[in-house]
């Protein structure tokens, strides 16, 4: 007698219900996994809005961009923090003091008061390529030192001499809604470009909180970087168009005071949307915005569908040696993307964005 079984067509309709259902399924799975690493991004972002929260109160200043020994020394530390970044400053705040204490008191061979001269194959610079979990979103498939090799291919830079040799960070400083044009260090610059800057985190020195007119709750400190950029926006100067947003990078910039590749590893403006793949512009691989860390260390994620002036603000002329030039521009600014990151636009600010 023959055995009943399975015919060829059975079988075949059986694996393609099966292929159907995982097909089906697998977007839930990949939907599910990226909600998981954008709420471990988000915690990693309140982290960090804590830490400068703990560093404003120590100081009763927000940090800077960079730290620059024109405003003292690191007491305490046979070097001045030249060039050294927010997130290196706050860094104490965020339990990790050991990093903090081995790069900055030259204890370590290698290490120079100027972040420009972490030699490649020295101690200092294997502490600064250790990565940071916390400054690292889960979402960003980039490799740690992608911004590293990014960068030292620019401008002739070689491994030995290059300044940018830290692991990267997915959280960068809010500017402002422009780049102030600001460049070299001579001390005619500082004034202009310390008083220009508008947004929470400025250059050099650090902003008392009294400051904030608009409201420590309306107010971005830091959002998200690095991601999936615009093809067809113009790379940033000395690299071709990406396909890829850099990251930035913790440890600081050979460029406190000016407005360049080096400088955007720490800070970033709100002239091109969120997402839109401007190299000097916030964005995530998150679907539909990125995160945000307001002044109040209070965490919010922001649509890219945000209301934006958009479309690349120009620096207006001279405004490094003319401040009333660019706030006067920025106190007429109307999208509410870059309002928030004014600290005193004198506009009202919707609490539903």
């Amino acid at each position: 007698m023959r055995k009943a079984g399975f015919t060829l067509v059975e079988l075949l309709v059986v694996i393609a219900i099966i292929g159907v259902l995982v097909g089906l399924l697998l977007p839930a799975v990949q939907s599910a996994r990226e909600s998981g690493r954008r709420n471990a991004c988000s915690n990693n972002a309140k982290q960090i809005g804590l830490a400068v929260q703990g560093y404003c109160d120590a100081k009763k200043v927000l940090p800077p961009q960079a730290a620059s020994a024109i405003f003292g020394t690191a007491r305490g530390r046979s070097q001045f923090l030249e060039g050294h970044g927010w997130p290196f400053l706050v860094l104490p705040f965020m339990e990790r003091s050991e990093i903090y204490d081995s790069l900055s008191n030259g204890s370590l061979a290698g290490f120079s008061h100027t972040v420009t001269f972490i030699n490649g194959t020295s101690a200092a610079a294997v502490v600064a390529r250790q990565p940071i979990s916390t400054l690292i979103c889960p979402s960003c498939a980039l490799p740690t030192l992608t911004p590293e090799a990014e960068y030292n291919a620019a401008g002739g830079y070689t491994a030995a001499s290059s300044g940018y040799r830290s692991s990267k960070s997915n959280y960068a400083a809010s500017g402002g809604p422009y780049g102030l044009g600001c460049s070299g260090t001579t001390s005619a610059m500082l004034g202009p470009c310390i008083e220009s800057s508008t947004g929470a985190i400025r250059k050099l020195r650090g902003r008392p909180l009294r400051e904030i007119l608009d409201g420590t709750s309306k107010t971005f400190l830091l959002g998200e970087v690095g991601g999936i950029a615009d093809p067809s926006l113009p790379g940033a100067p000395g690299f071709p168009p990406k396909t890829e947003r850099l990251p930035g990078l913790w440890i600081g910039t050979s460029s406190q005071l000016g407005d360049n590749t080096s400088s955007v590893t720490l800070v970033r403006f709100t002239r091109y949307k969120v997402n839109q793949g401007a190299y000097d512009g916030f964005g995530s691989n998150h679907p539909g915005g990125a995160t945000f860390v307001l002044c109040d260390a209070s965490v919010r994620f922001v649509s890219d569908m945000i209301n934006s002036t958009g479309g690349g603000y120009q620096t207006p002329i001279n405004s490094a040696t003319n401040p009333s030039i660019l706030l006067n521009t920025i106190r007429g600014i109307r999208g509410v993307y870059q309002q928030l990151s004014s600290v005193a636009d004198g506009n009202a600010t919707p609490s539903d964005y």
